[in-house]
């Protein structure tokens, strides 16, 4: 991944790779302004499958992947309840994050 900034990603989950049985193996989150950002499946990546179509917040590096694609390294996420804080409103793409994200 290159030239990686520090985001918060507000999307739904949804699956952009299935292994041979049609199971999901990789996710990407869709905003509802229509970017499409791919997740690098680490520890907390793998975490999203379990979370297909939720609304979630991801925090996370985003850089670019082979073919000019985005690609998402994360490092949280948070789960949102509809109709509820943060989750109630429009899902958006990146925003940086100040200070230092922990995951």
């Amino acid at each position: 991944m290159k030239a990686a900034r520090q985001v918060a990603i507000r999307g739904i989950v949804e699956a952009c790779a299935w292994d041979e049985a049609g199971t999901p193996t990789g996710v990407a989150i869709l905003t509802r302004d229509e970017q499409e950002f791919t997740v690098e499946c680490n520890e907390v990546g793998s975490g999203l499958l379990a979370h297909l179509t939720r609304e979630v917040v991801v925090c996370g590096h985003l850089g670019a992947g082979p073919g000019g694609g985005r690609i998402l390294r994360p490092l949280s996420f948070a789960v949102m309840e509809p109709g509820f804080g943060i989750g109630s409103g429009p899902a958006s793409g990146p925003e940086p994050v100040p200070g230092r994200v922990r995951g």
